[in-house]
């Protein structure tokens, strides 16, 4: 038995239109009785060469991850769709596969259907990657209610007597997703309690949109290890909403909110909170550029008797 643990194309630049491209670059695949990652970053896929490649896939069951980001650089808007379409179709045969990896991709909301029918659907996954794939707050909520539908057929899917795994990372940065979206996908992470690494980064999302997710989605994410919302829009608003919900996140490792207009008096109230002893095993907290100085955050942060392993506020650092 021919075994293989990563097969990768990842950065080569790679123009691969059609079967006869991507075929001779398939080969380890072909000959390997079992697979456990692909990377594929980094090239650009034809919609001939995604057909051939997602049905010599979906023949590889042992295949656990799947790193499809940067892939149709330079398509046209009419081949992406059917191209995304087979790749993801052929990944849900797959009962092994876990991670998805599709970052750096033009969705955007033309293109968003195939990805809405897997994630609905693949009750495997565990860890998501969508970052910068130009989705807008329509297919943002689209996707959201998606893994929220996701969660649905997970738990239907236990009760027939299934192991079933808990949605564990969602990775969804610098997609415009503004808080326009933030309904649905506070929904979805009330459906994904377990959750623990969320990352939405630059998204545009306002200080209701953030008191929303906070509120009504995150607060509940108890399992909660990594949250990174940097470079959206908090002010006093969100800041009083993340001091109020940080405490119940007791697995808490890192915490971004940098470049989010905190301000000092919101800076403050989340200091307090962290002050309060509930977040003790906290080593990363990210506070940079919020319009506030060491001393804005130096009274909550004396309260706390743990030390960061690393503390960024103002643009000054403490280790």
């Amino acid at each position: 038995m021919t075994s293989l643990k990563v097969f990768s194309l990842s950065g080569r630049s790679l123009k691969l239109d059609s079967e006869e491209d991507i075929e001779p670059h398939l080969k380890p695949i072909i000959l390997a009785d079992t697979i456990s990652e692909i990377h594929l970053g980094g090239n650009t896929l034809g919609t001939g060469a995604c057909s051939a490649l997602a049905s010599l896939l979906r023949t590889k069951s042992t295949l656990q991850i799947a790193r499809f980001d940067d892939i149709f650089t330079s398509r046209l808007l009419s081949e992406i769709p059917p191209a995304l379409s087979s790749l993801l179709t052929a990944l849900l045969e797959l009962p092994n596969l876990h991670t998805v990896d599709l970052a750096d991709n033009a969705f955007g909301l033309n293109t968003v259907a195939p990805l809405v029918d897997f994630l609905s659907k693949h009750v495997p996954l565990k860890h998501l990657i969508l970052n910068n794939n130009g989705m807008g707050p329509n297919a943002g909520t689209q996707i959201a209610e998606a893994l929220t539908a996701l969660a649905e057929r997970k738990e239907e899917t236990r009760k027939a007597g299934h192991e079933v795994p808990d949605l564990e990372t969602v990775v969804c940065g610098r997609n415009r997703l503004e808080s326009g979206s933030m309904a649905a996908w506070a929904k979805a992470f009330q459906a994904h309690k377990k959750v623990k690494v969320v990352k939405m980064v630059q998204n545009g999302i306002r200080q209701d949109g953030i008191q929303l997710l906070l509120r009504e989605g995150l607060k509940g994410c108890g399992k909660l290890e990594i949250l990174d919302l940097q470079d959206n829009t908090f002010t006093i608003t969100g800041a009083t909403a993340l001091a109020e919900v940080v405490e119940g996140w007791n697995q808490i490792r890192e915490l971004g909110v940098g470049d989010s207009l905190l301000g000092g008096r919101g800076a403050v109230k989340l200091a307090e909170a962290l002050g309060r002893g509930g977040n003790r095993k906290l080593e990363v907290l990210r506070l940079q550029y919020n319009e506030i100085d060491q001393k804005g955050v130096q009274g909550g942060v004396e309260g706390c008797d743990w030390e960061f392993g690393l503390l960024e506020a103002g643009g000054v650092e403490w280790k």
